[in-house]
């Protein structure tokens, strides 16, 4: 892992190129960094579950009213009838 706060400060008279040739190196560093990638590998898992989920509550919304209109069917006549 590359500590960024012991990146080298060109000196101003050190020249463009060396300012350069230090940007690379520290762009070069931050791209090998790999610390974020598995984050960013479960925040896209996460988000692939979730559109998964949407989909198949989407796709079973009127078979699950269906079931539940069905059921409810049953409760409400128990309850009226405990409560008489």
């Amino acid at each position: 892992m590359f500590n960024y706060s012991m990146a080298i400060i060109v000196s101003p008279d050190w020249g463009a190129a060396a300012s350069m040739k230090n940007a690379l190196g520290l762009l070069g560093a931050f791209g090998a960094d790999e610390a974020g990638a598995t984050a960013i590998e479960y925040a896209l898992i996460g988000s692939l579950l979730s559109v998964v989920i949407i989909g198949a509550l989407l796709s079973l919304n009127g078979t699950m009213v269906e079931l539940f209109e069905h059921i409810r069917g049953f409760i409400v006549p128990a309850l009226e009838g405990a409560s008489s």
